[in-house]
């Protein structure tokens, strides 16, 4: 249960594989693919995106969470606009996107 995702590569450059576990919920999974895809087009060869992958502090694994954070966050709100006073919890529901991404994001605007 602890994996989301992995990714395999028959040859650097070239996708074999992406599978994500389906215990996990939609934005889990969503989340999962656009961590994998970070890698892939970071050129990290073979991934595994674990469910405490934001909270790992491994270069490949930070560059890959923002990756997946600026994917899964650009233009989501071009024609949604939050109240005056939301929550991380009303605004990952805006972005469907895991609140758990969107605190992560957040810590690394700091």
């Amino acid at each position: 249960e602890k994996v989301l995702g992995v990714l395999w590569e028959d040859a650097p450059g070239h996708i074999t594989t992406i599978a994500v576990n389906l215990l996990h919920d939609s934005l889990q999974q969503t989340f999962a693919i656009a961590h994998l895809l970070g890698h892939h087009f970071l050129e990290h060869g073979n991934s595994i995106c674990l469910t405490n992958t934001l909270s790992l502090d491994l270069k490949e694994e930070q560059e890959a969470n923002l990756f997946a954070a600026e994917l899964l966050m650009c233009n989501k709100t071009q024609n949604k606009k939050p109240s005056s006073m939301f929550s991380i919890k009303d605004l990952a529901e805006l972005w469907q996107i895991p609140e758990s991404l969107l605190l992560w994001k957040a810590k690394t605007l700091r």
